[in-house]
This record gives structure tokens, C-alpha cells and sequence, in this order.
């Protein structure tokens, strides 16, 4: 068994599901984490083969990528209503960086699965998740990676099948730049996100998530995909840009199907937000299985970023030196 350092690793890295990162678990005091490892950027430990600039230009490429990670980590913990996994340390060993949360003993769930729940239950889930996105969604933060892989199932002492939201590493905030690239599962893509790939100048909001949202909720609530010619387009996201129709399960309720073709509109202005999908779904689950969080967490001012001289050495790395510590959870 090897060591990262203070966690026991309980196998080698695997890059399954992992997209630019890699994962293993670790175990420190008795109790198991999520560890995972970003492949880029590489902080230049070894600078004998670097010119001065190109030194340079790497430091502050990772400065920018710590800065960027410890305010999302920041507000997805702060926002969070229970339902994600927070991130509990962020910090470099060598010239990688890492993160490190909870491990989650997870339920496995198919879409097919969820699909065959009652619907109660399913409506549930849906209006879990949907109160999970609007919490951070009030500070103002996309996630845009909402997908049924970043759905972790776990259950209850009360045996309740409850969504976890996770993997924040693609959020991005909507007063800031739109990165130049979107990560992400094409599948779940709104059409703004597919049009920005030929048009740079064109700015994302949260409403690309209430897209991936209603995408995701059609799967869970009738297990597949919404209707769409394929033989037009490849997506749903890609047929809505095209202005085709959209079939929408007939096994859905009115109200229900009235609200997913809101949340699949091409104009993410007219789509609700994910407050107001979470606050038409709530009344229409069972109440005996009813779980979803009365109140959310209030918008608090983002942490003013630290000053140079104030941050802590990184060598060694971790510990006093980790750069990010939320409260233990």
C-alpha cells in the first residue's frame, strides 16, 4: 500500500469515469476519503530544464487553478443543503494537486433503475436534486456537468434512496468569462452551449443547468431520453437549437410535462429557474416519503481572495499548508 501523503492508499490511481483526473481511495484515522488527482496544471518542482518565463507562466497557471478551485469548493460547501459531497482539503504533492472528500458508500443506480421506482419516489429525487442546484445557483454558480454520473445514490438509516450531488471541477460563475471550453457530457448539452462552440463571444448562465436538469429528468421519470428525429440531430440539445419538436413521454402528468418543456426551451431566458422547478415538483410526491430540506443556506459574500504574503508556504505539502480546510463534516 502506498502513500499520499498523510492517507493510506488503498490501490493505484484509475482514470475510470475520470475525464482530466484520476481517483483512488485513501484512508487517514480509521476513515476512508475520495481522493482524486488532477493531471493538469503541473506546478514545476524540477526547473532545470525551464527558461525563466516558462517558469513563470506555470506558476501562475497553477495560482489561477488554486484560486479558481477554492472559490467553487467554497461555494459548493457553503450553499450546500446536505445533498453534495463537499471537498474537504485541496492541495499539491509534488507538481500534482489534489482533492479530497468524503467516500461516500454509494448505492448503485442505473438510470433504468431510478426509472423503475414508484413515481412518488422518483419525484422525490428530482425535487432533491433540483433543490441542491438552486442553493448554489444563488451565489450565482453553474455547475455544468449535471448528468446521471454525477448523481451519487445513497441510502438512509431510514432505507430512503437519497441523490448526492457531485464532481464540481467544471463550475464555472456566471459574472465571470465563460471558459473557453465546456466540459461535459454532450448528451446533457443546452443549446447555448452547443452554439458557443462556434460563437466565442456568447456568455453561459445557470439556465444551461435547468436544460441538463430537464434532460436528466425525463431519463429519471420515464427512463429514457425525451423524442427527438435522430436522424436530424444527435441530441436533444442539438434538435431544440434546430427548432424540431420534442416528444415528451405521454406516462408524465400534465403538470409534469408542462414543466420539463419549460425547463427545455431554446431560449434559456424563458426556462424557470431551479428554484422555481424545485417548488412546482415538491407538491406533487408523497408526503410520507417526502425528505426535501425546508430552508436553504443564505448567500454569503464569497472569501476575499488571500493576499501573497499571507498564504502559506506549500512545502511541505498539506497539513497547516493544505490550501483549502472547510469545517469537518
Amino acid at each position: 500500500m502506498s502513500k499520499l501523503w498523510r492517507y493510506e492508499l488503498q490501490g493505484d490511481f484509475s482514470g475510470e469515469n475520470a475525464g482530466n483526473c484520476q481517483w483512488a481511495i485513501g484512508e487517514w484515522e480509521g476513515r476512508e476519503y475520495f481522493i482524486k488527482e488532477f493531471l493538469t496544471p503541473k506546478y514545476p518542482v524540477d526547473t532545470t530544464d525551464m527558461s525563466p518565463k516558462t517558469v513563470e507562466r506555470k506558476k501562475k497557471a497553477c495560482e489561477d487553478f488554486v484560486v479558481h478551485k477554492e472559490r467553487v469548493y467554497r461555494v459548493a460547501h457553503d450553499s450546500s443543503d446536505g445533498n453534495s459531497v463537499p471537498v474537504l482539503e485541496l492541495f499539491r504533492y509534488g507538481t500534482k494537486y489534489y482533492t479530497v472528500q468524503p467516500n461516500i458508500h454509494k448505492v448503485n443506480m442505473s438510470i433504468e433503475d431510478v426509472a423503475a421506482l414508484p413515481m412518488g419516489e422518483k419525484r422525490r429525487i428530482c425535487a432533491n436534486i433540483a433543490h441542491s442546484v438552486s442553493c448554489f445557483h444563488d451565489f450565482g454558480m453553474i455547475h455544468s456537468d449535471i448528468k446521471h454520473d454525477n448523481i451519487l445514490f445513497i441510502r438512509t438509516k431510514r432505507d430512503t434512496l437519497v441523490p448526492k450531488l457531485i464532481d464540481f471541477d467544471s463550475a464555472f460563475f456566471e459574472q465571470d468569462p465563460t471558459p473557453e471550453t465546456i466540459d461535459g457530457d454532450a448528451v446533457y448539452f443546452s443549446p447555448e452551449v452547443l452554439l458557443r462552440q462556434e460563437e466565442e463571444d456568447l456568455s453561459l448562465n445557470c439556465k444551461m443547468d435547468i436544460f441538463a436538469l430537464g434532460v436528466l429528468f425525463h431519463q429519471y421519470l420515464t427512463g429514457r431520453l425525451p423524442g427527438f428525429d435522430e436522424t436530424l440531430s444527435g441530441t436533444v440539445g442539438e434538435a431544440v437549437m434546430q427548432g424540431l419538436p420534442l416528444e415528451l413521454s405521454t406516462e408524465l402528468d400534465p403538470e409534469v410535462q408542462v414543466l420539463l418543456d419549460q425547463m427545455l426551451l431554446r431560449d434559456p431566458a424563458a426556462r424557470p429557474s431551479a428554484e422555481e422547478v424545485y417548488r412546482t415538483i415538491r407538491p406533487l410526491f408523497e408526503e410520507t416519503v417526502r425528505i426535501v430540506p425546508e430552508s436553504r443556506p443564505e448567500p454569503k459574500p464569497e472569501p476575499k481572495p488571500e493576499s501573497k504574503a499571507s498564504k502559506p508556504k506549500t512545502e511541505p505539502y498539506g497539513g497547516a499548508n493544505a490550501w483549502f480546510h472547510p469545517p469537518e463534516w
